[in-house]
Order: structure tokens, then sequence, then C-alpha cells
């Protein structure tokens, strides 16, 4: 009788110990969203851009990889291209995409830039990945003179995954 009087003593003392299960990941989705989660929400027609459709996010950074001298683009376009580290640069994601801008884009190449996609159009616009309907007011230049990755890759390769490689350095 001792024991089980014991036992249940110390049990019941154990558990007015035990606090509620707290949920620690709750917190707020940070405004920063890469180009490859992007590109992912294109899913065959256009998509407004907002924070339900972006999880959360609502900004994307990278840097400006093409020459709006060069008139290699439609007026009022840009190319950017993010790089996501990782601590294996094997498996560093590269990813890009055409910016169609409300007025001609005065970004030279290499300026990182953050951009408000909110209310953004993603669709493709002559067979590329594009956001269009972006104000020179939701443009913010970081840094300029930063180099974008240019990523080898052989023609067959280009060939089979074209995804990957749209509107990134080859």
């Amino acid at each position: 009788f001792r024991l089980s009087l014991t036992m249940l003593v110390l049990s019941a003392g154990l558990s007015s110990c035990m606090k509620e299960d707290f949920n620690t990941s709750e917190g707020k989705v940070g405004e920063m969203i890469t180009l490859l989660d992007v590109r992912q929400a294109y899913k065959g027609s256009d998509v407004t851009l907002n924070t339900a459709s972006l999880n959360g996010g609502t900004t994307i950074s990278g840097i400006v990889i093409s020459d709006k001298d060069g008139k290699n683009l439609p007026a009022n376009s840009l190319v950017l291209q993010q790089t996501a580290a990782s601590s294996n640069s094997f498996t560093d994601m590269t990813r890009g995409i055409v910016i169609n801008m409300t007025t001609e884009p005065a970004y030279a190449v290499g300026d990182s830039l953050h951009i408000n996609v909110s209310g953004g159009k993603l669709g493709r616009v002559g067979g590329n990945l594009t956001i269009s309907g972006i104000t020179a007011a939701q443009v913010t230049v970081i840094a300029t003179g930063k180099a974008a990755l240019v990523r080898p890759v052989t023609l067959g390769k280009l060939h089979s995954t074209m995804e990957y490689y749209e509107s990134t350095l080859v």
C-alpha cells in the first residue's frame, strides 16, 4: 500500500510540473521570396501576385543581367537573376525571371534589386516567364556593380532542362 501511495503522489507531482505544449514555430512570415518559389506559383495560366499566391511573400531580390542599352529585350523590360547559395556550391539554386515594368527601367547590369511584386501579374510573355505591371516605386536598388553567376551548361542539358536555365546567364 505504501508503494502505491508513493507512486501516486510522485506521478501527481511530476504531472503538475508539465507545461502546455506551445507551438514555438509561430511567427510572422518574411516578405522575401525566392525566384524559384515565384516561378513555381505559375501553373500554366496568369497569376496575380499577392501574399496568398506567394505563401506570405511579397518581395523578390536579384541581380540585373540584362543590358538596357543593348536593346535585346522588349521595351520596359529587364531580366533579374537570383542565386540562393548553399553550403555546397553544387546545390546552389539559380533562377531568373523577366520583369516588365510600367516605365523604361533605368537599372544597369550588376544592380542588385529588391522588387515588391504585390499586384504584379505572373505569366508567359513571348515564351518567357514574366512579372508584369511593376512600377519604379516598387523597386529598391540595394547595390551596384555586383557579378551574377554564369553557369556552364552543355547544349543537350540546356535543351532538356530549359526551365532551370530560363532567364539566367549561361
